[in-house]
């Protein structure tokens, strides 16, 4: 549970390699997992309130296990809500939400699987000034590295796409259920989502990843579409499993949060 601020919980997913090859992700040839995206690899402070994560895009079906803000863990399945999906360049984020009656919080939640990895960000739309929220990914398989040529190859593949995110800030508030006039007072918000464009490098030689997060606009209640200036994610070192995670800063150098991530697909 977390006193509600201005900072935007997300997935970096959909990164496509640009530069020297080795695309991100091969959507064509790997099946959707059956097994739960689980945190167990996650940092703490990006998995936030969220344990687990079940998803069949096939079956369009949902469920996380988490989200309450007491701390209990109970697994809530989510209803598909296209109205609600991000395009990602040519692929979509598909939404899902829930929200039991009008005076309870609504969730949302955005998630994509592309090849053999897959991603969700999930945020309550905050009540009486609290919300919970966090991120589950995984990949299948095992990660095979690029090796580099020779000791004068840095290694160095650019990863970019486009990059999804949910605030706590109240948001369109299109699919709440209607509260017949109740006051504002104990009416829950609906998640504000974030969008824009997200740029990575990975030096395999020397194991390190740094970028960017750029282009970013969030969808307001009060105030509709609103830029927000760049994240920048600074350098941290990519472990043996392919996993990474660091801190984002402003670019004021000023802390905003933490990151993580796993890199997956094919070489080419």
């Amino acid at each position: 549970m977390k006193r509600i601020t201005i900072t935007a919980v997300a997935v970096l997913l959909a990164l496509g390699a640009c530069g020297d090859g080795n695309p991100f992700f091969d959507p064509e040839t790997t099946p959707a997992p059956t097994a739960p995206v689980t945190t167990s690899n996650i940092p703490d402070d990006v998995a936030g309130s969220v344990a687990s994560v079940s998803f069949d895009p096939a079956a369009n079906t949902l469920a996380i296990t988490g989200l309450l803000r007491d701390g209990n863990v109970v697994t809530q399945t989510y209803n598909r809500n296209a109205a609600l999906d991000a395009a990602a360049g040519s692929g979509v984020y598909e939404a899902y939400t829930f929200q039991d009656d009008p005076l309870d919080e609504h969730t949302t939640v955005y998630v994509r699987r592309l090849g053999d990895v897959e991603g969700a960000v999930a945020v309550t739309g905050g009540q009486f000034r609290f919300f919970s929220g966090g991120v589950a990914y995984r990949r299948d398989g095992e990660f095979d590295p690029i090796i580099p040529d020779d000791a004068t190859d840095r290694g160095l593949v650019t990863y970019a796409g486009e990059y999804i995110g949910l605030s706590d800030l109240s948001g369109p508030n299109t699919d709440l259920l209607p509260t017949g006039g109740v006051s504002t007072s104990i009416t829950p918000d609906q998640a504000a989502p974030v969008t824009g464009d997200v740029f990575i490098n990975v030096e395999f030689g020397s194991n390190n990843v740094a970028g960017t997060v750029y282009n970013r606009e969030i969808d307001t209640a009060a105030l509709g579409t609103v830029t927000l200036p760049d994240l920048i994610l600074v350098p941290t070192d990519l472990a043996g499993d392919g996993s990474f995670a660091g801190s984002v800063e402003g670019e004021d150098e000023s802390p905003v949060g933490e990151y993580g991530g796993g890199l997956g697909g094919t070489q080419s």
